[in-house]
């Protein structure tokens, strides 16, 4: 089994306390998507899972007060975080809804234009028409 670097130990160990930090779910696939690195690499590191692992059992084993304070800030961030998606969607379909309406309004000019076209091509047939029965 090869071993890791420096550098990618000390992510792992910055990885598992951001998670902690957060109390986010401890499992290997957490902790390899907040460290930015594959599975594989972390299961090449046996003694940081090691650490993991029994940092996860400590952090289920917590004080269940501690547990309740860190879910309600962790159920507000997630509301502040639905908020701000909220109002970008409600912009994001204010300013659809204008492109839509200047469109429409686009659209109608274009048709107006084609039928004024259309109508000057009929006039100018009957014309041709005309001469050509005249002479």
């Amino acid at each position: 089994m090869t071993s890791i670097s420096a550098k990618t130990e000390a992510t792992l160990r910055s990885a598992i306390l951001r998670l902690l930090a957060r109390g986010q779910r401890m499992s290997v696939k957490a902790l390899a998507t907040e460290a930015g690195l594959s599975r594989a690499t972390v299961y090449r590191a046996p003694h940081i899972l090691a650490v993991f692992r029994a940092t996860a059992i400590d952090a289920m084993n917590a004080d269940p007060r501690s547990q309740i304070k860190q879910l309600k800030a962790r159920i507000a961030a997630l509301r502040g975080k639905e908020n701000e998606e909220l109002l970008t969607l409600r912009e994001t379909t204010r300013r659809m809804a204008q492109h839509i309406q200047a469109l429409t309004l686009l659209t109608a000019e274009q048709r107006a234009r084609i039928e004024t076209l259309e109508q000057a091509v009929a006039q100018r047939r009957l014309r041709a028409v005309s001469r050509e029965d005249r002479g």
